[in-house]
């Protein structure tokens, strides 16, 4: 009968229902119930039960559903665990689709729920009491019908087991707690009193804890161990229980939030190793709890929470499905809480999220979480009485974050490599072996995107770190100078001296290791941060080289930019250096289109990161960037968005001076590199050297002296170098941006710095003129740098016959060379007198 229900027709349940139930009732009512797994009356009563819970509870149930759920509430009280747990299965469901029709079983089914946790202790009890079982029980005769005592199994039949009563049973306990909350849901005047009354009877059941300890749980008998599963499981149902009381009814249970949060600690550490489904129920019911008030009742054992062993256990399943679970839980409480924990529970804190982030096993997502709790901490570490144990603890975060900086680098680089190789992708590149078999391997796309979102929560816990490091009397704020003396370390074993111990054995404590330590660690910051930032690369060089095969395997290739949208934002956008406007001498102003076209979202990225550095004391600045402007300069050469740092550096009045000149003599330096034949490197040094000379217009005062010093060695080295060089036009785009940049009269002192070198530089240019074709891009550069030499007319006076010939070949070009040369006659002629004006005019009055 049983299994023939799935050839019924729809139609035909309702008369089934009809003449089937009486009967079955009778049966469950009248046959008493057995307590052998193998009786014959077992097996009827469990498969009528079976009948009872396959029959589909459509409409066709609507007029007995009353009678057969008090039916199956009664069974409750008498039945077997087995039997009793179908019985409040069939009850959940039947509840859940006849709330309404069910309202007066209620208080009966709250009324036997919490009859059952009083007879807590008489589980437990039978639990202590439980040795090594029989292999073969006796069965009990008074529970038993004649027909049951007939021949049965042969003795070595190991089914043959005997059943525990409901009402005593942690496995019918295990089903209690959903039921009373769908009964509580649908009729809320029970609610308040039967939480106020099985309130302590549930937090009882929580302390339940067997007399053999969980210690020796690996050792005990299978029975015992089968036993005390299902008493972890029942308390993992009763703390998601206690987890719905504690949303609703939260005032009932802040009396006793102090033993909640003891009983959760103890629940963790007590669960079994391989009970994966148990422990997640915990951990999810745990994070429930700790989104009330009731968190405040963790704060003193907050630390006990960050152990592994607390929160996953040692079974391999619970370790590699359950983390996320674990950390997100762990996450939520610590955030909550941040501001109540002491100094040695953050330092403990620092300790476990640290080992977190370098945990490559971990997915990115959850090093993103663990990187947005370490920098939402900074604020309280930043508040700890003692400064140095709070300097202590955030460089171990900004330690930390550089190493994941470094990952995200090395993983971004070697996809690169991988593409620009022209091999098949390898999804190694960006997942360890490990978590492409724990899970089964994300598209690349996927993980890029998580890298980049780990990048941005990276660059946001650097900035709360370094202005807590600020705070804290930290080299990056107060210099390099004189400092107060180190505070004397705590006396062994005190409080102060435990929360230093995880952070300092990164570094000592002592000033002057831990002020060089703190260079260091910026050094690091800069580099690999910068480093990161090429994530960003990754799929738009996968997208050129789909696209144009071999063709972008050049030097060059590296560095062009996918258009994806409006390359402006961030505080330097007003330092983009505009296009040229005559036409491409060579491929040095494609460099330049490059870095227009960057990816927007790239480009703000490295504004962000660049940003850190702008608030640092002056002196750790220039220190910081004297030494990596020749790292920096590599990476912007690779990666042309990486110049976007440099427009922030710029643009900032504080370190704006500074950076031009790290910059300036950097490259002044090594201009004899202008000339060669790399059109990335050539490309990167014009564009650095127009923004020097653009920030000139927005810092004038402070940016003037720092450029006077550069101006005749750029004009001499420009002009010897340029004879001899592969690239000689790439000097003379120099000069040209130089004389756009400081001209208009406005900087009288780099007006002097030309005159001494003028007559060379027009003589050099009128000789250059003669050996170039009529009409060419070369002959309108030289031609312009003559027509725009930021000189004042009356300095110009002794060689204004050298500006006739560029005059003649500027009216003959282009409309802007032609605009320029008419603006240079109009100023000879409105300024100078004809007996000075026409002799020189005269040799070139008919071609003018």
């Amino acid at each position: 009968l049983c299994e023939s229900l799935e050839a019924f027709q729809p139609q035909d349940y309702s008369r089934f229902v009809s003449i089937l139930w009486p009967v079955i009732r009778d049966i469950l009512l009248k046959t008493p119930p057995v307590f052998v797994s193998s009786a014959p009356e077992q097996k009827l009563r469990s498969t009528i039960l079976e009948i009872i819970q396959r029959i589909p509870h459509s409409e066709v149930f609507r007029p007995i559903v009353l009678e057969v759920v008090t039916t199956l509430l009664s069974l409750v009280k008498i039945e077997n665990e087995d039997n009793a747990v179908v019985c409040l299965k069939i009850i959940y469901e039947l509840h859940r689709m006849y709330r309404q029709l069910l309202e007066s079983v209620a208080g009966p089914f709250l009324e036997l729920a919490a009859e059952i946790y009083r007879n807590a202790d008489q589980m437990l009890k039978a639990m202590d009491s439980m040795d090594t079982p029989a292999p073969h029980p006796t069965p009990n005769v008074s529970l038993m019908s004649p027909s049951a005592m007939s021949p049965g199994p042969d003795v070595g039949d190991t089914s043959n087991k005997n059943l525990g009563k409901a009402t005593t049973s942690f496995k019918v306990m295990t089903e209690i707690p959903i039921i009373v909350v769908s009964v509580i849901q649908a009729n809320r005047r029970h609610a308040d009193p039967f939480v106020t009354g099985i309130l302590p009877l549930i937090l009882h059941m929580l302390e339940l804890n067997p007399r053999s300890s969980a210690a020796s749980y690996d050792s005990a008998s299978q029975h015992w161990r089968s036993a005390y599963v299902d008493l972890i499981t029942a308390q993992s149902k009763t703390l998601s229980f206690l987890a719905f009381f504690a949303r609703g009814f939260t005032a009932l249970l802040l009396p006793c939030q102090a033993r909640i949060a003891q009983l959760t600690l103890q629940l963790l550490c007590s669960c079994p190793a391989e009970a994966t489904a148990t422990r997640k129920e915990m951990l999810i019911a745990t994070r429930h709890i700790v989104s009330t008030e009731i968190r405040k009742a963790f704060v003193p054992i907050a630390d006990k929470f960050l152990d592994m062993q607390v929160l996953v256990g040692s079974g391999l399943a619970s370790q590699c499905i359950l983390r996320p679970f674990a950390f997100s839980m762990l996450a939520d409480l610590m955030h909550h809480i941040r501001s109540d924990l002491s100094p040695s529970q953050l330092s403990r804190m620092v300790d476990f999220y640290a080992g977190c982030m370098h945990d490559q096993q971990l997915s990115s997502g959850v090093h993103t979480m663990c990187a947005k709790l370490l920098h939402n901490i900074t604020e309280c570490i930043m508040h700890i009485p003692s400064k140095q144990q709070g300097r202590v603890l955030l460089l171990a975060i900004l330690k930390t974050f550089i190493s994941s900086f470094s990952t995200i680098g090395d993983q971004a680089v070697a996809a690169i490599a991988d593409i620009k190789s022209g091999g098949i992708y390898a999804e190694e590149k960006l997942y360890g072996a490990n978590e492409l078999i724990r899970t089964n391997a994300f598209e690349q796309g996927d993980k890029i995107k998580e890298l980049r979102f780990l990048l941005r929560s990276l660059v946001t816990g650097c900035k709360n770190v370094i202005y807590a490091l600020r705070k804290c009397d930290s080299v990056l704020a107060v210099g390099m100078g004189p400092r107060p003396p180190p505070i004397a370390r705590p006396e062994a074993g005190t409080a102060a001296a435990v929360a230093m111990v995880g952070a300092q054995s990164i570094v000592a404590d002592h000033e002057a290791e831990l002020a060089g330590f703190e260079l260091e660690l910026l050094t690091s910051l800069f580099r690999e941060g910068l480093r990161a930032c090429r994530i960003h690369d990754v799929e738009r060089v996968k997208a050129e080289f789909a696209n144009d095969g071999a063709s972008h395997g050049n030097s060059a290739g590296d560095h062009t930019a996918k258009v994806s949208g409006d390359s402006g934002g961030g505080s330097s956008s007003s330092l983009d250096v505009p296009a040229a406007s005559s036409p491409p001498i060579s491929l040095a102003p494609s460099r330049e289109a490059q870095i227009k076209l960057v990816d927007r979202e790239g480009k703000e990225q490295i504004e962000q990161f660049a940003n850190l550095f702008v608030n640092l004391d002056p002196a750790v600045f220039h220190e910081l960037f004297t030494s990596q402007f020749d790292y920096a300069f590599r990476a912007m050469i690779d990666h042309c968005a990486a110049i976007s740092s440099v427009q922030v550096f710029v643009a900032f009045d504080a370190t704006s001076p500074a950076f031009i000149s790290i910059m300036l003599r950097y490259m002044c330096d090594r201009l004899e590199l202008l000339g060669s034949d790399d059109e990335a490197l050539t490309g990167t040094m014009l564009h650095l050297f127009k923004i020097a000379f653009l920030a000139l217009a927005f810092f004038p005062e402070a940016n003037e002296p720092v450029l006077q010093p550069y101006i005749q060695p750029i004009i001499n080295s420009a002009l010897t170098i340029s004879k001899s060089a592969k690239k000689p036009e790439n000097y003379f785009l120099l000069l040209r941006a130089l004389f756009r940049s400081i001209g208009g009269g406005r900087y009288e002192s780099l007006y002097k710095e030309v005159f001494p070198v003028l007559q060379n530089l027009l003589e050099t240019l009128n000789g250059a003129l003669g050996f170039t074709k009529r009409a060419s891009p070369m002959q309108e550069l030289f031609v312009e740098i003559c027509l725009t030499v930021p000189v004042r007319l009356s300095v110009l006076l002794p060689y204004l016959s050298l500006l006739m010939k560029p005059l003649v070949f500027a009216l003959e070009s282009g409309p802007e060379l032609v605009s320029q040369g008419l603006r240079t006659l109009e100023l000879c002629i409105d300024n100078l007198t004809r007996e000075f004006l026409d002799p020189i005019l005269t040799p070139v009055m008919d071609e003018i």
